[in-house]
């Protein structure tokens, strides 16, 4: 997993966990990650989404039915706060460096974990 991340995207990183532990869920998934960035009401995400017309809650809505459909664990199955990442966010997180580089951004930033 890169490295190099910005505070912005790795207190995203870390909000997505206390979603996933809040849902009950044991790993971090693309839409833990993702209802964090559009739950930024002041953040570049949202702003991106109302210049495109978005309707930004019912993305809040939509990503939330998403994480109720995840897989639950049992607490005490794994134990409070041990979340781990996805196979699908390692690669959201891989592919957020490569847009990096290609930028040629020294640090991923939360634009490139949206791309």
């Amino acid at each position: 997993m890169p490295q190099n991340f910005t505070n912005k995207s790795q207190e995203a990183i870390q909000n997505a966990q206390l979603i996933a532990n809040e849902n009950g869920q044991h790993q971090i998934d693309p839409p833990h990650l993702f209802l964090v960035l559009i739950n930024e009401d002041e953040g570049v995400v949202v702003s991106i989404f109302k210049k495109l017309n978005a309707q930004v809650e019912e993305i809040k809505n939509n990503t939330q039915s998403l994480i109720d459909d995840l897989s639950k664990q049992p607490i005490g199955a794994q134990g409070m706060g041990q979340v781990t990442l996805s196979q699908a966010t390692l690669y959201v997180l891989q592919n957020a460096n490569n847009e990096a580089q290609k930028m040629k951004d020294e640090f991923i930033s939360v634009e490139h974990l949206l791309l």
